[in-house]
């Protein structure tokens, strides 16, 4: 079984940080993460509400991949936004630290994305969501994943 331990940073962006430089994190491949938020004014930071997408950037940074039109996802994402003025969309980004591969590949990448969709349900995936077609692997999020599972575990030998 390969695996993959992706580690979470702490805090999350709102889409008009994006455009903002400084933050090397979002120049580098990863993982992406889309919540549904509202700001919480007494403890200064947003409370996550709901798991809406999971994406990976590979070959281009996260800031570039996030950017991009995704269609029917920024759709479902915006027409939820709509039902709460006071909800925002947020995003988190995790990187992969340990693998057990001897390189990483877009195969690897998308079978790791593959696994979170399909473990972790986000509202507004639209592939991923009923079947796992990948390699066995084994995934284990690390740092600061709110409603992502802690391990997760997708091919022939699913648990």
């Amino acid at each position: 079984m390969d695996t993959a331990t992706i580690n979470w940073m702490t805090g999350v962006y709102q889409f008009g940080q994006l455009n903002v430089t400084g933050n090397h994190l979002l120049d580098d491949n990863g993982f992406y993460a889309i919540y549904a938020a509202r700001w919480n004014s007494n403890v200064e930071k947003y409370d996550i509400l709901d798991l809406l997408y999971i994406g990976q950037a590979f070959g281009q940074s996260l800031r570039t991949r996030i950017s991009q039109d995704h269609d029917s996802a920024y759709d479902c994402i915006e027409k939820i936004m709509k039902n709460d003025p006071d909800v925002v969309p947020v995003f988190k980004v995790g990187t992969i630290t340990q693998y057990s591969l001897s390189r990483i590949t877009q195969e690897f990448i998308d079978d790791i994305e593959s696994c979170l969709i399909f473990r972790n349900q986000p509202k507004c995936n639209t592939q991923n969501m009923i079947a796992y077609n990948g390699r066995v692997i084994g995934v284990t999020n690390e740092g600061d994943y709110p409603m992502l599972k802690q391990y997760l575990q997708c091919g022939e030998y699913n648990i």
